[in-house]
């Protein structure tokens, strides 16, 4: 089960926000190599910018999967980073718009327990998103992403349409492949990746304290 960390809570969280920061470095650092990272964390100038963050606990109190957003009248990566992918548009911004960034998966560990986990927690890792977002009364969620987590999306049947066309973008010393997305949040879209995936119940839950999230994550698991 995913739970999220709002930013009023960052400092009850520092293990498990830290512990992300790691699964980051992981992925985005030594696996793709997009960005340098430093003490084995990966962070940057948006985990500044007060986002809330989504992520998957172990049992062992390790982060196994999470995602950062960020509002979309503020400082985000598709406005100040990646803006070529808008093609000359302005970007989504509005209340109800957020961006989601750092989308990332510890595919070692998941797929160590077989390839429908790692599927598994890459849906619950969208739901999340889609019930975050209805929760605050979103209409979508843009993204900047490359076209392997775009076909993730459509794969999972989560309606979202292009900002634009892709283009190859240099992230750290890698040229990717990317493209800006707008993932709807909806009733709808929950309904279509949870059938997809075979997964009826929530998946996110929000903690008070650090004593229930311990608790929950035991039951959980």
């Amino acid at each position: 089960m995913f739970f999220q960390i709002d930013p009023q809570q960052h400092n009850n969280f520092k293990s498990q926000i830290n512990s992300m920061f790691e699964l980051r470095y992981r992925v985005f650092c030594e696996r793709l190599g997009w960005v340098p990272g430093e003490n084995q964390m990966e962070r940057d100038s948006y985990d500044d910018q007060s986002p809330t963050y989504l992520i998957k606990q172990e049992g062992d109190g390790t982060v196994s999967a999470c995602v950062r957003l960020l509002p979309s009248m503020g400082a985000n990566m598709l406005r100040d980073t990646f803006p070529a992918l808008l093609e000359g548009k302005a970007c989504p911004a509005s209340s109800d718009i957020m961006e989601s960034s750092r989308f990332a998966v510890d595919t070692s560990l998941l797929r160590s327990r077989g390839e429908a986990e790692l599927s598994k927690t890459t849906y619950e890792l969208f739901l999340s998103m889609i019930e975050f977002g209805l929760g605050r009364g979103l209409s979508s969620i843009i993204t900047v992403t490359d076209l392997r987590v775009e076909r993730l999306v459509k794969r999972a049947n989560w309606p979202y349409e292009r900002l634009g066309e892709p283009q190859q973008q240099m992230d750290g010393d890698k040229v990717v492949r990317a493209v800006a997305l707008a993932v709807e949040v909806s009733e709808r879209a929950r309904r279509a990746v949870a059938e997809k995936a075979e997964l009826m119940g929530p998946v996110l839950f929000q903690p008070v304290i650090q004593g229930q999230l311990v608790e929950k994550v035991k039951i959980a698991s």
